[in-house]
């Protein structure tokens, strides 16, 4: 990976718009570590993913999503609310951000007593 004759190969393929998932460190054959190890399978899986699956659509815009359960009062002390776990919105955030929107979400937790 590190050879130039390699280096140059990569160069190419990058000018010719070949995108590469690159190598990782860790165990290598022989007992060995070091660079050059296979990236792993959800590395690769996140990269193709990003790649082909997933439209840029919302590259500069901006959005705020919230999640968590909803409160109404009904007077001073009571309120009506519901279970929800938040991950709805979670899901919405993160198809969002993988749609180009900036990674950033709020969750709201009731406080405990």
């Amino acid at each position: 990976i590190l050879h130039p004759a390699t280096q140059a190969n990569l160069a190419t393929l990058a000018g010719r718009g070949v995108h590469v998932v690159p190598a990782e460190s860790g165990a290598l054959a022989a007992e060995e570590a070091g660079y050059g190890r296979l990236a792993a399978v959800e590395t690769i899986h996140a990269r193709v993913r990003e790649l082909l699956l997933t439209p840029r659509d919302l590259a500069g815009r901006r959005v705020l999503v919230t999640a968590g359960p909803t409160r109404e009062p009904l007077d001073p002390v009571r309120f009506f609310s519901n279970r929800s776990s938040g991950k709805m919105g979670l899901a919405v955030a993160v198809a969002a951000r993988d749609r180009g929107l900036p990674a950033a979400s709020r969750r709201w937790a009731p406080r405990r007593a």
